[in-house]
């Protein structure tokens, strides 16, 4: 018996309307049944095909059990089977580099040289293939250059299950492969001249540290990583869609002045790509640049794109490439907060709107001075507010399930921080664009330079009575899944049924 339409016609208008995050979430769920079995995933897909079991619909039902069909054996395909090394192998391997960054422990410095080893042929003629390794180098030892591929000759062994590693041998030098090629050193270089021009130019160590981080991704100071973790601010370090927008809005108001709206969309596309390669394609990176791309590109052919839809068609693209991206935190994280503003953040602003009012132009243009001030900042704290708690919903059980720990501190300074990050950002690209002129230059660094040493100082001695963090030893992924599935069940339903009356009361 096929199911009531007007029960489920919220859901077929609001995924008719979003039809690539249909297909991307359809997606999602073939490739997360193809990496590993959960009968709770059963839950996703039953509430994903349910609106189309009707007598109009079915047609979208086959497509959609296709494209589960289709990603569940596409995953399989990039499926290899586990490695198990009983002991240490040596013998020679062909390591391709994927990333060089600088690095550091309690002891030493170190290169680190992030890649995978293509193919491992040990002295008993075992052979093993594909496993991701990180090779370290003492800094101040001769290293190899990351701009090709390389035969290198040392032992491999499994100290964990799961856990491999790789040790070259310190005599025999690693052999280069010809007709390979690499950007890790060519990126590489580039975050070193940035990283030398903020040391020149700002003598506060750890000042430059952090815009170094912030422009880059790079942590190099674990104390810094370790204060804004426990903030509940590490996303701000990590280069997200958060780093891709500002500095697209910040080109965007600059390349208007001198160009048309077409050749300025394609100047900030050439930008954006720029800067993509140059921090290189981790999962949020890959999602924030193809997100931005598409909806430039929207712009240049004069076609409408919608938030969810960029978003739906950037996932699809992240996991046809590498289905099993989707096992990444920064993919889940990245992927679920972009979706939960998308989703809820208009509609928690309008909920808050009874407590914090909107005003209309003619209305706030009649209020004094003082209060005009005052309804600017009811108006911040209105969409910060909702944007905390958008993402706060939404992430909360992943965050669990992933570093089991949710400093409590972290929504009281994720209200106020990413907008002095944004200032500070702003300012960091403004000092770089203005290195011609250097008097402007280190006028701007000077003032970000204080900006941000405020900024480092409200982290590093943050009120320790109130570092409280709620704390689970482990969560379930199933309790999350239905969670999930439920919260968003809810919100479409509020997004296309509720929304004329929402708008009417506020």
């Amino acid at each position: 018996m096929f199911l009531s339409i007007n029960r489920l016609a919220p859901f077929v208008q609001f995924w008719i309307k979003y039809p690539a995050l249909l297909i991307s979430s359809a997606a999602l769920l073939g490739s997360a049944l193809g990496a590993s079995w959960n009968i709770f995933y059963l839950l996703p897909i039953v509430l994903l095909l349910l609106p189309f079991f009707t007598k109009k619909e079915l047609l979208k039902a086959g497509t959609l059990i296709l494209s589960l069909y289709l990603f569940f054996f596409h995953a399989k395909l990039f499926q290899n089977a586990p490695i198990h090394i009983p002991e240490k192998k040596e013998g020679v391997c062909h390591f391709a580099i994927n990333s060089l960054q600088n690095k550091s422990s309690p002891f030493h410095k170190y290169l680190s040289y992030k890649g995978t080893i293509k193919h491992f042929l040990s002295r008993e003629g075992d052979t093993y293939r594909r496993i991701p390794i990180q090779i370290s180098i003492p800094l101040g030892t001769q290293a190899p250059i990351a701009n090709q591929d390389y035969l290198i000759w040392g032992t491999l062994e499994e100290k964990e299950p799961g856990k491999i590693f790789f040790k070259p041998h310190k005599e025999i030098p690693w052999r280069p492969l010809q007709n390979t090629f690499s950007f890790a050193q060519m990126r590489y270089n580039s975050k070193n001249f940035i990283k030398a021009h903020l040391e020149k130019s700002i003598p506060d160590k750890q000042v430059s540290t952090f815009l170094f981080a912030i422009f880059t991704g790079e942590v190099e100071d674990r104390t810094m990583s370790f204060f804004f973790t426990k903030l509940g601010l590490a996303h701000l370090l990590a280069i997200s869609g958060f780093h891709f927008a500002l500095l697209a809005t910040f080109f965007h108001y600059i390349l208007q002045l001198f160009f048309s709206p077409k050749a300025s969309a394609w100047s900030l596309l050439f930008l954006v790509t720029s800067y993509f390669f140059f921090v290189g394609p981790l999962a949020s990176v890959i999602r924030a640049w193809i997100a931005i791309s598409l909806f430039l590109l929207g712009k240049i052919f004069q076609r409408k794109t919608s938030g969810l839809n960029v978003l739906g068609a950037a996932m699809l693209l992240e996991i046809t490439l590498n289905p099993f991206i989707i096992k990444q935190a920064g993919f889940q994280l990245s992927f679920l907060c972009t979706l939960a503003i998308l989703l809820s953040f208009r509609q928690l602003e309008n909920l808050l709107a009874y407590l914090l009012p909107k005003r209309s132009l003619h209305d706030s243009l009649e209020l004094s001075t003082a209060s005009k001030y005052g309804y600017l900042f009811t108006s911040f704290l209105r969409k910060s507010l909702a944007l905390n708690l958008a993402v706060t919903i939404f992430s909360l059980p992943a965050l669990l399930v992933i570093f089991h720990t949710f400093p409590y501190m972290s929504l009281f300074y994720n209200l106020f921080i990413p907008l002095i990050v944004s200032l500070i950002f702003a300012l960091l690209l403004l000092g770089l664009l203005f290195s011609f002129l250097p008097i402007l230059s280190n006028i701007i660094h000077s003032l970000n330079s204080v900006i941000t040493k405020q900024l480092l100082d409200l982290a590093y001695y943050s009120p320790t009575t109130f570092n409280v963090s709620l704390q689970v030893s482990s969560f379930p992924v199933s309790l999350v899944i239905c969670f999930l599935c439920l919260l968003f069940v809810f919100t479409i339903w509020v997004q296309t049924k509720y929304k004329k009356e929402i708008r009417q009361f506020t």
